[in-house]
């Protein structure tokens, strides 16, 4: 595996369940989606000003490092929806996705909101791609884990 220093935390294209078309058809519809780190996911909160419920931290027993489990179970609906707005706008990257009349739509953070909040198969699409990206990280937190 080579780094690319210019960026360390790049995007993994997910092609639309829905559709069979691989990601190399051009007609392929995608998400492509990034996980965030403990400090960015800390820097949303500081950026709303949203107070982190000290029990939302544990230490991981396997890599002995602090980590976020949850969302704090008292954070109020208003500050849950600006959270999830900025979720989804840092987590997805890019997609390809086709409107009426085969128009690319833009990949832009209110339509990011638009597509979560108002439609329910590409928020399972996003979701269930996000499980999946997680399950590989976790997959190779352990092979690392393995191998030291």
């Amino acid at each position: 595996m080579s780094w690319d220093l210019a960026n360390l935390n790049p995007g993994t294209k997910f092609p639309c369940p829905w559709d069979d078309k691989e990601l190399e058809h051009p007609d392929c519809e995608w998400i492509e989606l990034v996980l965030l780190t403990d400090e960015e996911n800390l820097e949303i909160f500081k950026q709303l000003g949203i107070k982190i419920n000290k029990s939302a931290k544990e230490i991981n027993p396997k890599t002995r490092r602090m980590e976020y489990v949850q969302l704090p179970l008292d954070i109020k609906d208003e500050d849950r929806k600006r959270y999830n707005e900025e979720l989804w706008d840092r987590t997805i990257k890019d997609w390809r996705l086709i409107g009426v009349g085969g128009v690319d739509i833009e990949c832009t953070r209110e339509l990011k909101t638009k597509f979560m909040r108002e439609a329910p198969k590409f928020n399972r699409w996003y979701a269930n791609s996000m499980e999946k990206l997680e399950g590989l990280n976790s997959t190779y937190k352990e092979e690392l884990e393995k191998n030291s």
